[in-house]
């Protein structure tokens, strides 16, 4: 019922609103600047992941596995292992797990790897750039919801498949040829009123972008960007990290930024009704992107 009632509310406001997740600091420009989408946020028709990955957010637990370079070597395990229960020896694992002690969470075991949240290596961006970005990737979700088909009939599990393959399929340019089209892909103006060529963007930011709504923020006065793609264990759910510096990268800046990316993602700073309402308005907005394309008849209503 609670699910339900928020639907109802968020189908009267805008398509795209703010679900993003900016980590707020007393300064107005915070230097790092950390932006998190988060896949706890994000609607799924497998009834299973929805519910596991909101009872470990309910039950304060977070596991995650960070890549620090494209080296397989770098990579940061935030969950316990072995016979005493250690975490990586790296600061940020250290920071991450005190962080999010302090909110009442707890580091879990590597076995519980069904809702770990994977970090890849980072894509370094121009801050300028973020908005046409978000852009593409906003033009991403839209099209995978027309590619995925009714909302209301994804929970088929036989369908389903198609919302999950939906997920990794449009981050391709040749998807984006195909779906998009050559005109509308270097014409395409969508919701931030900035025209920019989303084939472009796409092609050069594949391995990176997700199929989420990104509400970019301004970061004009910013040096220097990052993101990162971030997905749960069974690839089902996915979100995405920006970091930006004001000063240039650092080692104690980016082991303070991931540190605070990680706690969000865990859903350290948010509630289980938020993730909820989230959900909702996540569902919401593909209901009616999907309604909008039956409506211009370029969808078949089913």
């Amino acid at each position: 019922m609670k699910f339900l009632l928020l639907l109802i509310a968020f189908l009267y406001s805008p398509v795209f609103s703010q679900v993003n997740n900016e980590i707020r600091s007393s300064n107005a420009q915070p230097d790092p600047f950390v932006f998190v989408i988060r896949p706890l946020d994000a609607w799924s028709p497998n009834s299973n992941t929805q519910k596991d990955s909101l009872q470990m957010a309910s039950d304060k637990k977070a596991a995650f596995e960070l890549y620090l370079t494209s080296n397989p070597k770098s990579v940061i395990g935030g969950y316990k292992t072995g016979m005493f229960g250690k975490i990586t020896d790296h600061p940020i694992a250290h920071m991450a797990e005190h962080n999010l002690e302090e909110k009442g969470f707890s580091i879990t075991s590597s076995n519980n790897f069904t809702n770990t949240v994977f970090i890849a290596p980072p894509t370094e961006v121009d801050p300028k750039k973020i908005q046409a970005i978000a852009t593409a990737q906003n033009r991403m979700y839209e099209m995978s919801i027309i590619n995925s088909g009714n909302p209301l009939k994804l929970e088929e599990k036989e369908r389903a498949s198609r919302f999950f393959a939906g997920l990794t399929e449009l981050a391709t340019f040749a998807i984006v040829g195909n779906k998009f089209g050559a005109t509308a892909s270097s014409q395409l103006t969508l919701g931030s009123g900035i025209a920019g060529d989303i084939g472009d963007t796409v092609q050069k930011y594949s391995g990176t972008l997700i199929a989420q709504r990104f509400d970019a923020p301004n970061l004009n006065e910013y040096q220097t960007a990052e993101l990162r793609q971030v997905k749960t264990a069974r690839g089902t759910k996915y979100g995405l990290i920006l970091i930006a510096y004001k000063n240039g990268k650092t080692q104690e800046a980016e082991n303070k930024a991931l540190t605070q990316a990680v706690v969000s993602l865990a859903g350290a700073d948010t509630t289980v009704e938020a993730i909820e309402k989230a959900r909702a308005e996540d569902y919401a907005t593909r209901l009616k992107v999907w309604d909008d394309c039956v409506k211009r008849g370029e969808c078949k209503g089913e």
